[in-house]
């Protein structure tokens, strides 16, 4: 079970005066996922966009000590129809006291200019629940996009909900997935 909190709404930006959304979701749960296979698949960027949905296009940019510079077009595809916007982030992996690692993603550019800010950032710990090991993960999102269209906070509300809990699912779905196979 996923436990979610969300809010959006309209914003206008002080220097340009744009209209825009920003909001955020936050959301915790337990699985029962091995924790070094988790950070595995968080950390192969480049097959993200085969499992997580709404992931249209992923590329790993560069690596290096500081962190990893990852290109996320996401988006829907329909009939032929795309719509997306196209990021590049700074992903940040650290670990943390008590086993726990934690991924910072900030932006470091909106290729396309469609968003103005954006952060995310996973934290996942190891939890003991009767006598078993699994992974407590709180997974933490803030967009803010450039324009807002009329009726556009009603639909992000509505859908964010049901995408946050496809994209950990899909996490850990790949997760079980890997542990299979080893």
């Amino acid at each position: 079970t996923v436990i979610l909190d969300s809010y959006y709404t309209t914003r206008t930006d002080a220097e340009s005066g744009d209209r825009g959304m920003t909001g955020f979701v936050d959301a915790v749960a337990v699985y029962d996922v091995p924790m070094k296979t988790l950070v595995e698949v968080m950390l192969d960027y480049e097959n993200h966009a085969t499992f997580i949905p709404y992931f249209l296009r992923v590329s790993l940019k560069e690596r290096n000590v500081a962190g990893d510079l990852v290109l996320y077009a996401s988006g829907i595809r329909f009939l032929g129809f795309e719509t997306s916007y196209t990021l590049l982030f700074n992903i940040r992996m650290e670990h943390l006291g008590n086993g726990a690692v934690g991924f910072r993603n900030t932006l470091a550019k909106s290729v396309d200019g469609k968003v103005l800010e954006h952060f995310t950032s996973y934290y996942f710990e190891p939890v003991v629940i009767h006598g078993k090991t699994m992974v407590f993960i709180r997974y933490f999102n803030r967009p803010g996009l450039r324009e807002s269209a009329p009726g556009m906070v009603a639909v992000v509300s509505f859908f964010i909900p049901f995408a946050t809990k496809g994209h950990l699912s899909a996490l850990i779905k790949e997760t079980q997935r890997r542990r299979g196979s080893e």
